[in-house]
């Protein structure tokens, strides 16, 4: 499912305890942005920007425990949303295009912790 948002939409929030995932898109001709921040906050820090085809939100979706932050657009931007049950059904219908998919979201997650771990080391000293 595709949504259409306007700059500084939040359409995410940390409260939120959907088990979807989502991807940004573009809209032409701009380049759609989305920012992760931390919510609640008098300020709103941001944690990382997600240029045009990046996924976000998938932790939640595996493990159906909820958001840890909040989803922020930079610009108008085109936003897909894959929840877990389609993606279920997607991965029985065509277990290919599922194995596929599921491989993805690893090497995502494998490459976001390994910034993390990254960034951890150089701030530890």
């Amino acid at each position: 499912m595709a949504t259409v948002f306007v700059r500084s939409a939040m359409f995410v929030t940390s409260a939120d305890l959907s088990s979807s995932m989502r991807s940004s898109g573009r809209v032409p001709p701009l380049a759609g942005s989305i920012s992760i921040v931390a919510a609640g906050l008098a300020e709103r820090h941001r944690f990382v920007t997600f240029p045009p085809g990046m996924m976000f939100g998938e932790t939640a979706m595996l493990d159906g425990s909820g958001r840890t932050a909040a989803a922020v657009t930079d610009r108008a931007s085109v936003v897909h949303k894959l929840e877990k049950t389609a993606f279920e059904r997607l991965s029985a219908a065509d277990p290919k295009l599922g194995q596929r998919l599921a491989l993805n979201i690893a090497v995502h997650l494998a490459e976001r912790l390994r910034g993390a771990s990254t960034a951890w080391r150089a701030s530890a000293g």
